[in-house]
């Protein structure tokens, strides 16, 4: 695997303690992790470089557009001391420090948010979960940047076997694995993909 920051060749294992001693060199933008589980039990991750003017609102787009997006969900973000919604700014049970809302910065969260884990949660019927960690957050970017979240790195896509014959699975049908042979019904089933929402909806 390729690290984004520094073009070096690393290990799937090793990617971690790469990427949090390669992002001590960088001098801009905030480092993020994000973390779930598929269905199938697959880790996937994701690390990312953001602006420093990134908000929850970027950080909703991005995870939407680019990981769990299906029939436009509504989602939330929590923590031990903050619990919102994203979609619909309306607030649900839970202790609130501070004032936060989708527009809200995440350099500007305050030391207790920004030292533990938050938890994205997409579709309040079949939900994603998501583990968020800011793992830093460098100086300020300058005047000229014009991204608001770039992806460092991601997993590799799984390899799956059909539960029937034990060939390279291309299709979910039913939470079943399944190849093009062993295929009962195209119409209810949904090709794999490298996100932890596959075969979710």
């Amino acid at each position: 695997m390729v690290c984004k920051l520094c073009d070096k060749q690393i290990s799937t294992r090793g990617m971690k303690k790469h990427l949090q001693k390669c992002v001590e060199i960088q001098n801009d933008g905030i480092i993020i992790l994000f973390t779930s589980y598929n269905l199938f039990g697959r880790k996937h991750q994701l690390w990312v470089k953001a602006h420093n003017e990134c908000t929850f609102f970027d950080i909703d787009k991005f995870l939407r557009e680019h990981w769990v997006d299906c029939c436009g969900h509504a989602s939330l973000i929590k923590s031990k001391h903050m619990d919102f919604s994203l979609r619909t700014k309306k607030k649900y049970k839970g202790e609130i420090k501070g004032h936060y809302t989708m527009k809200t910065r995440i350099k500007d969260l305050n030391k207790e948010v920004l030292s533990e884990m938050l938890l994205y949660e997409y579709d309040m019927g079949s939900t994603t979960f998501i583990q968020i960690k800011i793992v830093k957050i460098l100086d300020e970017d300058p005047p000229s940047k014009n991204f608001f979240i770039d992806i460092i790195h991601e997993n590799e896509p799984f390899d799956y076997k059909c539960n029937s014959c034990t060939s390279k699975a291309i299709y979910i049908e039913e939470e079943v694995l399944k190849c093009k042979q062993c295929l009962d019904d195209y119409e209810i089933a949904s090709i794999i993909y490298n996100s932890p929402r596959m075969g979710v909806c």
